[in-house]
């Protein structure tokens, strides 16, 4: 039974985990609109205008924008106090003809150009845009405006108590959580590649570790857009979730081109000497690339093994070697191994850039 969960786990489960948090956001949509919705009624609010508070809570679940807990949130605030403002006045345009027309034009600019101003507010100009359409297609007196006002503010206020106080999401630690998946099969992927050069592992599991590494890597981008999150932010820093993006590419990259290289031969002369040397590394890489999954998914922090040194020994091994002074054949594997040692020393250097990599979340 144990086996079977675990299989389930791993090709039902795992490829798609933790983008399950998309899940959560549509719970949380749900309840919220519920809760605007019943407040109404436990309010004596006459059933035409119980949809209001729903369409409040509605839109602050939908303005989701920003690198940070903190900035989303103001972002839904911005959306929610300028959205009840202007109702009043949507409700009141929609009665005549010109207004209507004139009310649509301000609105459609005003959001249009929201959008030209970074993706918070162009969250906050369609959310504004969305609400006050509504309001100019059902029109009515100013009073009747601002009872519609007052509803819009009470749905709001209930969803923002259940989207950031009840229910959180916090953006950047789901992403740390994908990225410490993406590095957990980036660590597999490279222990089988470690394995395959040595003549110990099937290419076929190789090229299925190979796609599911890509995948996660592929998957860490989607949830970071999904999320609207800003794919500049923390850059100059060399910090944030797309600097972290950019360093599993650049991790993906290297073993891919450490697999692109030629097996060691058992048959070679150099094969003895280098193989120990060559087997220590490879665990020194695996372990680094689990304490940094490690790291990322909320563990003790923990410096990753250091690997340059190694590097520089199994350098040093294949020279003492001499096998360029010994044939034409051997010169060829020379020169294959110390391709494999370039690529090592890629992935080394990529490892060691992703120890500076946070992408916290602030508060």
């Amino acid at each position: 039974m144990q086996h079977l969960i675990r299989g389930f786990y791993k090709k039902i489960i795992h490829p798609v985990d933790p983008a399950f948090f998309m899940t959560r956001y549509a719970v949380k949509a749900v309840l919220a609109c519920v809760a605007a919705l019943f407040a109404g009624m436990g309010l004596g609010v006459p059933d035409l205008l119980l949809q209001w508070g729903v369409f409040g809570a509605f839109i602050v679940m939908l303005s989701r924008a920003g690198n940070s807990f903190q900035e989303r949130k103001r972002v839904a605030l911005r959306v929610v106090f300028i959205s009840s403002l202007l109702v009043p006045l949507s409700t009141l345009a929609g009665g005549t003809d010109f207004l209507r027309e004139a009310y649509v034009f301000l609105l459609a600019f005003f959001a249009f150009f929201c959008a030209a101003l970074g993706l918070p507010a162009m969250i906050t100009g369609l959310g504004i845009l969305l609400l006050n359409l509504f309001a100019l297609g059902d029109p009515d007196t100013l009073a009747a405006g601002g009872e519609r006002a007052l509803l819009v503010l009470m749905g709001g206020v209930i969803a923002y108590a259940v989207n950031f106080y009840f229910l959180p999401v916090y953006p950047r630690r789901i992403l740390a959580r994908a990225g410490s998946a993406a590095l957990t099969d980036l660590g597999d992927f490279f222990t089988v590649v470690a394995k395959r050069i040595e003549e110990k592992h099937p290419p076929e599991e190789v090229d299925k570790l190979q796609d599911r590494a890509r995948k996660s890597v592929r998957r860490y981008r989607e949830i970071m857009e999904a999320m609207n999150m800003d794919p500049m932010a923390g850059l100059d820093r060399n910090q944030g979730p797309t600097a972290l993006y950019a360093a599993l590419v650049r991790l993906l990259t290297a073993v891919i081109n450490l697999n692109q290289n030629s097996r060691l031969d058992r048959e070679s002369p150099l094969y003895d000497g280098v193989r120990q040397t060559f087997a220590a590394l490879a665990a020194d890489a695996a372990l680094s690339f689990e304490r940094l999954a490690q790291n990322l998914s909320g563990g003790e922090p923990l410096d990753p093994a250091p690997m340059d040194l190694a590097v520089d020994e199994l350098e040093n091994r294949l020279l003492e070697l001499g096998a360029y002074k010994r044939g034409d054949a051997v010169r060829e594997e020379f020169l294959e191994i110390w391709g494999i040692v370039h690529a090592l020393r890629n992935l080394a250097r990529e490892l060691e850039t992703m120890t500076h990599l946070g992408i916290e979340e602030r508060k």
